[in-house]
């Protein structure tokens, strides 16, 4: 796989997205989707390997006018839970075609979690109305309802299904038996533990050893006992409140985010190994992109585009060679992609914006066969990949608004994340 010294166009090719070694393809006239080249550099073969050989990105269905505010991907079947907000039901959509197969409704406020078991039968939804529901996932029965003293903020299931944890505006985490969604265990009151909330819940999905959770009270992150909920260790390192926690595939690396950092760490030694600020990546890759002079645009689309045109006139672009090598797009406000000389794929979206004002959203890490992918998303409506272990950008793009949740299954080929304007997008991977 030798790097390509120069960057061929090729418009004899078929318009379906795909990225492929050495070349980079401008689709015919009237295509709805763009082709992008990149070459992998020889000289990161002494570290995990990257293997991103196609990026599609599409609307995976027409949303709401209301941000999307909690999303979850099931383990082994092709569903989707999805709520908006100020919602009192979850839309379960298939990730086949898009299409709604099931609606839970049932509470009396908005939503704040989802979570699938890892057997696919239960669905488990968290509310403002201090219950969290379980639900049969096949035909959407109720299965069992618990409250709880305050608004339930957070749930996750252990990795064989039997156990979930939940989080509470009590500041405690909770273990109950997913069978008759029986009580078993609360964790033990920490300092301050009155003066916050229970923020983010992650689960192992290999083993049930740990528990993470992170409290608004504070800028770390608890490691506790999967089973008694003692706390084992504490991780520290964050300058804010942490908003995210999660485990890779295979429970090796911890993923955490806060406003302005995000942190990698060694699940065996609890030690950080990657740390990277937001406003250096979105610097980095913004610098990337000036350099290189090929570009093509993507497609605009979703909710709040321009007037009268529907989601699938807004997927359809037209490209004009020039003699420079460079595409135009008829819509000014499609983002720029752009294929760096060494193969790195970037976006020019964020030129000119204050580094200062950049937060990270959401982040997690990419399905299980992209090895050291990690998708984070910003304020300023861009997702980037990010090789965790090199910290090199990937990939940047552009999104209709800011996402601030996202989803993937250790098995899907997919991310699938919802924007401020409800939008719903599917970030489809090829290795």
């Amino acid at each position: 796989k030798e790097k390509s010294s120069a960057l061929t166009v090729d418009r004899s090719l078929p318009t379906v997205g795909s990225f492929r070694l050495n070349s980079l393809q401008a689709p015919a006239a009237g295509s709805r989707r763009a082709s992008f080249v990149a070459s992998t550099s020889p000289r990161h073969f002494l570290r995990p390997t990257v293997r991103l050989r196609r990026f599609e990105v599409t609307p995976f269905a027409k949303g709401l006018s209301q941000r999307v505010k909690c999303i979850a991907m099931s383990p082994r079947r092709p569903l989707l839970a999805v709520c908006h907000r100020e919602e009192r039901q979850v839309h379960i959509h298939s990730l086949l075609d898009g299409s709604v197969v099931r609606t839970l409704s049932g509470h009396k406020d908005s939503m704040v979690g989802i979570a699938f078991s890892v057997d696919n039968k239960a669905v488990a939804t968290a509310s403002r109305d201090k219950t969290l529901t379980v639900w049969d996932s096949t035909v959407g029965h109720e299965l069992g309802v618990v409250e709880h003293p305050g608004i339930v903020t957070a749930v996750a299931f252990s990795f064989d299904g039997k156990n979930f944890y939940t989080g509470c505006q009590d500041n405690m985490v909770r273990r109950f038996g997913t069978h008759k969604c029986k009580y078993l265990r609360c964790m033990q009151p920490m300092p301050d533990s009155s003066a916050g909330v229970i923020i983010s819940l992650a689960t192992q999905h290999h083993a049930n050893e740990m528990v993470l959770c992170s409290r608004s009270c504070d800028c770390s992150v608890l490691v506790l006992d999967a089973i008694t909920l003692d706390v084992l260790h504490i991780l520290t390192g964050h300058t804010s409140m942490v908003w995210q926690t999660t485990f890779n595939a295979d429970g090796s690396r911890i993923v955490t985010l806060c406003e302005k950092r995000v942190v990698v760490w060694d699940a065996s030694t609890l030690q950080p190994v990657q740390t990277l600020d937001v406003a250096k990546v979105v610097e980095n890759a913004a610098r990337l992109g000036a350099r290189c002079a090929p570009t093509f645009p993507m497609p605009s689309f979703g909710n709040n585009g321009p007037a009268g045109k529907s989601t699938a006139s807004m997927l359809s672009t037209t490209a004009a060679g020039n003699t420079n090598g460079s595409f135009a797009s008829g819509s000014s406000s499609a983002s720029t992609v752009v294929v760096l000389p060494n193969g790195v794929l970037a976006t020019g979206v964020l030129g000119g914006v204050q580094l200062n004002s950049v937060s990270w959203t959401t982040v997690l890490f990419a399905p299980a066969q992209f090895g050291t992918l990690l998708a984070a998303f910003t304020t300023h409506a861009s997702v980037v990949l990010i090789d965790y272990v090199s910290g090199e950008v990937v990939l940047q793009l552009k999104l209709r608004s800011t996402a601030y949740c996202a989803a993937t299954a250790d098995e899907a080929d997919r991310i699938v994340c919802g924007d401020d304007w409800g939008n719903l997008y599917t970030l489809r991977l090829w290795s």
